[in-house]
């Protein structure tokens, strides 16, 4: 019984110095974890950039005695560790394509891998462990429509053309990418309805009115820019319009409470 044992003892060793030797002699799982290890040194660093700014800005904050800003900061810094949403006074494109970039890198390393291994029907445990987390490093990729000027995101407030009597208006996002957004602005009424399109970079907006879908059209072509602060945004879009030497539309929003 006892020679049993040990022989039953030895052969599990062997097994496993076996196992680890094909570990240490895998050449593609030792090119995966040297590209997971790597993937991981930009993760920080690119995120690391966006933690100090907030913490820069909070810290300008606070030397200031502007609450509001800490509170804003606060908040911001928690979006962004939850969700990846970075706050629109960064450069929230340079960050994401950043991110496509270095994610792109690692899953291509992914897919060499489990394609190395689909020929090999010993390697089908441990290929379907690494397929699986290929497809969770795909869905950890954060939203950059995370943040309040997304698709779908309503605003709501008011316009002013020239020293004439304010009127309410709705801008609604209708598409957001990593090069601009489409957007919607209408009266209350519904009497005047333009087609926008801009860019968001670091809390400013690029904004025209490319089209008019309803109205007199007079603002059609009028472009401008406006700065977004937490929920709320401010800015114009002017032109030499052919009713009013300057026509000059002076937008103030909020975003509106989903419902």
């Amino acid at each position: 019984m006892k020679k049993e044992r040990l022989a039953i003892a030895a052969t599990l060793m062997l097994f496993t110095i076996a196992a680890r030797a094909a570990d240490v002699d895998d050449p593609m799982k030792e090119k995966l974890e040297a590209a997971k290890a790597a993937h991981q040194v930009k993760l920080d660093k690119l995120n690391n950039i966006i933690i100090d700014a907030m913490q820069k800005r909070e810290d300008e904050a606070r030397k200031r005695k502007l609450p509001k800003i800490v509170d804003e900061t606060k908040v911001e810094r928690e979006a962004f560790l939850k969700r990846g949403a970075v706050p629109a006074w960064l450069n929230a494109t340079q960050h994401y394509a950043n991110l496509k970039l270095i994610r792109a890198e690692l899953l291509a390393v992914y897919d060499a891998t489990i394609k190395a291994y689909a020929s090999d029907p010993a390697k089908d445990e441990v290929r379907a462990v690494i397929t699986k987390e290929r497809d969770e490093l795909v869905g950890e990729q954060p939203d950059p429509k995370a943040g309040p000027f997304r698709a779908g995101s309503v605003w709501k407030g008011a316009y002013q053309i020239n020293a004439r009597p304010s009127e309410e208006i709705t801008f609604e996002v209708t598409f957001l990418g990593e090069t601009g957004f489409d957007a919607t602005l209408s009266t209350k009424d519904g009497s005047e309805v333009i087609e926008m399109k801009g860019t968001l970079n670091r809390g400013k907006i690029d904004w025209k009115a490319v089209k008019v879908l309803k109205g007199s059209g007079t603002i059609a072509g009028a472009e401008g820019t406006a700065i977004m602060r937490g929920n709320a945004i401010a800015g114009a879009v002017s032109k030499l319009g052919k009713k009013d030497n300057l026509n000059t539309w002076n937008i103030v929003l909020k975003l509106a409470p989903k419902g």
